[in-house]
């Protein structure tokens, strides 16, 4: 890949400069030809993913044919523009311990970001960056956005992180935005896919993680359990290269992830007396006796003080039991360990295994129309399924831990074409669309008149599944709130840009809209929740503390509620921008060069076209950001990439 550089000139100073821009990250060397001087080559630089960079150049009188190689030199300091960030490049990427493989957990090599309330490295927007608002960051692939925002709020939610194989690099951007960056609350992630070269280069890669290699929980070390089963099987590849050479290129890949992680609960259930109705047992942490009382027995005492009666021997009668508590005590898992001294609390223990299967695609094209017009375009697909376990037992409709089954599916693609009109300007248009579909379901459906419900609240429910069963002190049974989820996003992305030099200024303006889409169901609790409170059976309302709530469902006293939760929102937003930066001349009329800017790397170099006088045209990746004066006689006249 060759480029060439946008030449131009101030009369009234007459000096002339030049600039390039819309660079593929890489390697690359400059050279500048003049009549009566020798040829200047520079050493090989990298450009990084957002970096501008002025390299200088000493001309020295002598023949064209004789070339003057830099092979060392000082480090590139930036001076051209004042963005504060720092770049992750691809061999940190692929190189630097990630447990998850994600390249977002890469962002807190930058200083100043932070996990959100100490939290360690996530894999999405959920830092703080120089003290501003966690999870309000913007994440850019390509330059089209992958984040949405969450429902009534102003949270970014990431939707699509590629494989770390597949990216070349990425920038994390923490203050000085330049002007067409709008759309963030606190930092810029703006990361740059890996293209197609006129060589082929592949990547083939299996990462495992096994039980047998970590260290035990602690609290499965004191009750004397083995290690849980745990197993991580992620592997895939990464293929680049060309369709046609110094024309056409591509880079595909495709990863898969299978993983088995642990999942425990301990919790607490009725006891097998109180299950019955017998709570001569009930104690609290002294080992007192808590008494429980007759909501259906009260009286007046001589203080005017409304009381209830205590059950006789600290028991509920069978004829006073509610047949649908009745019905629905069976799917109480039964204590399986002792529990707490008195109280026998945390008496339940399971665990079990979750199975999370996950595959991801990236393609990528790059073609060369000609000098004048380029464009590229990508394609991205993940898919992810989290199957958990049921502690309960398998077929058990009751089982409350808030998990799934789930399944992602996300889309995202971006095209790009960029033309260059004339040695001094350059436009871009670019549009992307990223969509995310999302679904949590029960593991089970249940048709709640097989508790004795009646046929009316079937009919209010919004979904057939088990009823939640909440008594106070007691893990709950049956469907979570807001367990069922139904979810689809789309964001649509639409920018456009023109880099000009006039005068002595570069100028870049532009627009960007976005319309986003939102179809969002979540019923709190689909068949309804139903809870005890403790104070039903106790003394009086003062007294709560004091009993416990497993005998409120017994005696049928509780509150139910329902809940719907649907969400069908449209967005659309408009940005403009402009920014210009001007530059000071401080030299004489000097004579022009053709400057040429190779890419070692992808292959085949060729010199840049000219044009009369002396003028570069440059191909599609020339364009034009800040760059200083070029004087060339005995001095050092800079180019900015």
């Amino acid at each position: 890949m060759v480029t060439s550089a946008a030449y131009h000139e101030r009369n009234e100073y007459r000096w002339g400069r030049y600039a390039v821009s819309a660079l593929q990250p890489g390697n690359y060397t400059v050279t500048i030809e003049a009549q009566g001087f020798n040829r200047f080559l520079s050493s090989a630089f990298t450009l990084t993913v957002q970096q501008q960079q002025t390299v200088n150049a000493q001309m020295q009188v002598g023949d064209v044919s004789t070339t003057v190689e830099v092979t060392g030199s000082a480090e590139l300091v930036n001076t051209t523009i004042a963005n504060l960030g720092q770049v992750i490049e691809n061999k940190y990427i692929i190189s630097l311990p990630n447990i998850a493989r994600n390249p977002m957990g890469l962002t807190y090599l930058t200083p100043g970001v932070v996990g959100s309330g100490g939290r360690p490295g996530d894999s999405n927007t959920n830092f703080v960056a120089n003290g501003a608002r966690n999870s309000t960051s913007e994440v850019l692939l390509d330059g089209a956005t992958v984040t949405a925002v969450e429902q009534n709020s102003g949270v970014t939610d990431l939707k699509f992180s590629p494989s770390v194989d597949v990216v070349q690099e990425f920038k994390m951007q923490t203050n000085f935005f330049s002007a067409e960056y709008g759309q963030t609350g606190s930092a810029v992630v703006n990361m740059v896919t890996k293209s197609g070269a006129n060589d082929f280069h592949g990547t083939g890669y299996y990462f495992l993680r096994h039980a047998d290699l970590n260290a035990n929980n602690w609290f499965s070390n004191r009750a004397g359990r083995a290690r849980p089963y745990y197993r991580r099987d992620q592997f895939g590849g990464v293929l680049t290269g060309p369709i046609v050479r110094n024309k056409t290129f591509f880079m595909t890949s495709y990863e898969y992830t299978k993983a088995k992680s642990p999942v425990t609960e301990q919790v607490s259930f009725p006891t097998l007396l109180q299950r019955n109705g017998d709570f001569s047992q009930t104690r609290n942490t002294s080992g007192a006796v808590m008494n429980i009382y007759n909501p259906f027995d009260t009286f007046t005492n001589a203080s005017g003080a409304f009381e209830r009666r205590p059950f006789p021997g600290n028991a509920i009668p069978r004829s006073m039991m509610d047949p649908v508590a009745l019905k629905a005590l069976p799917f109480f898992p039964l204590p399986n360990q002792p529990g707490a001294p008195f109280t026998e609390t945390n008496n339940w223990y399971q665990e079990g295994v979750n199975l999370s299967p996950a595959h991801q695609m990236n393609h990528r094209g790059d073609h060369n129309f000609n000098d004048h017009n380029r464009i590229s375009a990508r394609w991205s697909m993940g898919k992810s399924e989290g199957l958990p376990p049921n502690l309960f037992g398998e077929g058990n409709p009751a089982h409350s831990f808030n998990r799934g089954p789930t399944r992602n599916v996300v889309h995202s693609l971006v095209t790009e074409y960029t033309r260059t009109e004339n040695p001094n300007t350059l436009w871009t248009l670019r549009y992307g669309y990223t969509f995310a579909d999302f679904y949590r379901n029960p593991m089970e459906s249940y048709d709640l008149r097989q508790l004795g419900f009646p046929q009316y609240m079937k009919d209010q429910a919004t979904f057939d599944v088990f009823p939640a069963f909440s008594p106070d002190g007691f893990r709950k049974i049956g469907t979570e709130g807001w367990l069922i989820m139904d979810r689809q996003e789309g964001i649509h992305h639409f920018s456009w840009s023109m880099s000009k030099l006039v005068g002595g200024h570069n100028t870049k303006f532009g627009l960007e809209h976005r319309r986003n889409r939102l179809d969002y169901a979540q019923p709190g609790y689909p068949a309804g929740q139903f809870n005890f409170a403790r104070g039903v059976t106790c003394r009086d309302r003062f007294s709560a503390l004091a009993t416990r709530a497993t005998a409120s469902p017994r005696c049928c006293w509780c509150t139910e509620r329902l809940h719907r939760s649907e969400v069908f929102s449209r967005s659309a937003y408009w940005g403009f921008y402009s920014r210009t930066i001007e530059d000071q001349p401080q030299a004489d009329a000097q004579p022009r060069s053709p400057v040429r800017l190779r890419r070692p790397a992808v292959g085949r170099t060729q010199p840049a076209k000219l044009l009369g006088s002396g003028r570069a045209v440059p191909d599609p990746g020339a364009g034009l950001r800040h760059a200083r004066r070029v004087p060339l006689r005995g001095q050092q006249p800079p180019v900015a990439v």
